[in-house]
C-alpha cells in the first residue's frame, strides 16, 4: 500500500483532526496491556520496560497489540546502552594491523570500533519507533490533550495533598 500511513483515530482526536474528515469510529480498540515485561527481554531491556509501560498506559498510548513494538524499543535501547558501554571502555577508534597478500605485516590503520554501527543502526531503527509513541518532543508537539488530561493529577500527588490538607 502506497501513500502516508493512515493515522489512529485517537491520535486523529488529540491532534483536533486537523483534516476534518470523517473518524473511523469501528477502528479496533485493543484493550490495555499488562504491564509486565516480556520474559525473552534481556535485563537492561526489562528497566526500559519498567520505565516506559507504565507512562504510555498512563497516557493511553500503550495497547495490547504495541506490546510488541514496546518491547522491539526496549531491546534497541539496551542494545544501545551495552555498545555505549562498550565504546567507553575500548574507544571509539581501533588500530588494525594490515598485511601485504603474502601476509607480511604492512603496519596500522585506524578504524571506527564494530559497536559505532551497532549504535547508530539502533539509534536509527528507534528513531521512527519513538515517534509512533509520541516518545520524542516532535511527535508529543503535535498532539494536544483535553483540558482534563492537562490538569489531571496523578493519584499518588493528589492522595498526598488530600492527607496534608487533613492535617492542617
Amino acid at each position: 500500500m502506497k501513500g502516508r500511513k493512515p493515522k489512529p483515530t485517537q491520535v486523529k482526536k488529540l491532534t483536533g483532526n486537523p483534516g476534518k474528515r470523517k473518524l473511523n469510529e469501528r477502528e479496533p480498540q485493543p484493550p490495555a496491556p499488562e504491564l509486565r515485561a516480556p520474559d525473552w527481554l534481556v535485563n537492561q531491556a526489562k528497566k526500559e520496560w519498567d520505565r516506559l509501560a507504565p507512562l504510555l498506559a498512563r497516557v493511553k498510548v500503550l495497547t495490547q497489540a504495541d506490546r510488541d513494538a514496546l518491547a522491539a524499543i526496549c531491546q534497541l535501547q539496551a542494545q544501545v546502552i551495552e555498545a555505549t558501554e562498550t565504546l567507553r571502555k575500548s574507544g571509539t577508534i581501533l588500530e588494525k594491523e594490515i598485511f601485504s597478500r603474502k601476509g607480511e605485516p604492512l603496519g596500522e590503520i585506524l578504524v571506527l570500533h564494530p559497536a559505532n554501527k551497532v549504535q547508530m543502526d539502533c539509534i536509527k531503527q528507534l528513531r521512527s519507533l519513538w515517534e509512533q509513541f509520541g516518545l520524542t518532543p516532535s511527535s508529543r508537539a503535535r498532539v494536544q490533550t483535553t483540558p482534563e488530561q492537562a490538569t489531571r493529577k496523578d493519584p499518588i500527588t493528589a492522595l498526598r495533598e488530600r492527607r496534608a490538607s487533613r492535617k492542617r
